[in-house]
This record gives C-alpha cells, structure tokens and sequence, in this order.
C-alpha cells in the first residue's frame, strides 16, 4: 500500500485538476490508478538480500526470510540466511505453531539437487506470537551446498523433533527463492 504521503499528494492533485477542469474526472481516476499501481509496484520489488561490508574487503550478506507452510497443521516456518561467500552459513529459523518447541534434532532443506541437513540447532527463544508460539532456533552449516540448493526454489524443509515431524513447503511456490537466485547467486 502507498504510503499518507503518496495518497494526500495524490488526492491534491486530484483535487487541483478538477477544480481546474482541466480534464474530466474519468482520464483523472485513470491517472490516479496508474500512479498507486506503480508505487505498489515499486515497493513489492524490494531486494531479497542485504550486503554488509564486514572486514577485510569481505562482504556478508543476509537473505530475508523466506516463508514455508506444513500443509496439514498451516504451521509457518520462517528461515533466514547470513553467511559470507566461501565460508559458513547461519541459518535462523521461527517455527510459528499452536505448540512450543522445546528442541530440535535436525533439519533438512532438499530440492531436486541438493539435501542439507543440520543436526546442531540451537534454541533461542520461545515467545508468543499472535495466536501462536514462536519458537526460534540457529545453526551454522558449510557454505558449499547454497548455490545449488537456491538454484532450484522448489524446496521441501523437513524438521525433526522428539514426537513430531514437520514437512514444509514454501508458501509462494518458491518464487521469493529463485528471485534470491536471479539477484543474488548468479553473481557471486
């Protein structure tokens, strides 16, 4: 949605060519329709990474979460990544459910070419969320696996735990992560 600003500068404008009766008001709910479409539009097309310069003429980059949905229970699974090129990655990832999480044995991220799989999560915090729990958990895996993993975005994330598994998919059919792949990827 547009911003206060973008909407009072365009009901202004409205207002003035109106009044001007410059043109009518059909070619004027036009103009206003094309300009709110273009502001939505420039603002969904957002990076899906950020870069830091971190030390040493290194660059760390951090991907934005990425969204998943068990398909039973519509638990959500967030996953983020930062890592630097050639060297570990951290993934921190929420798990927003009816139930706590007290632990997790292990995760795995498989597509057609790659399975990753993590045994060594370690629990942030658990926190209420909403209308559900928030569990939130971190990891370190080897950076080698990640260009493949994110060059096919059609992604089934597993987890793990004493009583439970968790199959997850991600809830725009992968769009977000081949977008990480065109912006991103392709270029380190």
């Amino acid at each position: 949605m547009p911003s206060n600003a973008y909407k009072s500068a365009l009901l202004g404008l409205y207002n003035t060519l109106y009044e001007m009766k410059i043109i009518n008001s059909r070619i004027i709910l036009c103009i206003l329709l094309a300009a709110i479409s273009f502001v939505c539009n420039s603002q969904s097309n957002a990076k899906t990474y950020v870069s830091f310069y971190k030390d040493q003429g290194l660059i760390q980059y951090f991907i934005k979460p990425l969204i998943f949905v068990e398909n039973t229970t519509k638990d959500q699974l967030n996953i983020d990544f930062t890592f630097v090129p050639e060297q570990s990655v951290n993934i921190n990832l929420s798990v927003l459910s009816g139930q706590k999480i007290k632990s997790i044995d292990s995760i795995t991220i498989a597509n057609s070419n790659v399975i990753l799989c993590s045994t060594d999560l370690q629990l942030l915090f658990i926190d209420k969320y909403k209308k559900s729990i928030e569990s939130r958990y971190t990891c370190k895996t080897q950076y080698n696996l990640y260009p493949e993993l994110f060059a096919d975005g059609d992604w089934t994330i597993t987890i793990y735990t004493r009583n439970k598994k968790f199959v997850t998919h991600p809830k725009k059919k992968g769009k977000k992560i081949n977008k990480v792949n065109d912006e991103l990827f392709s270029i380190l």
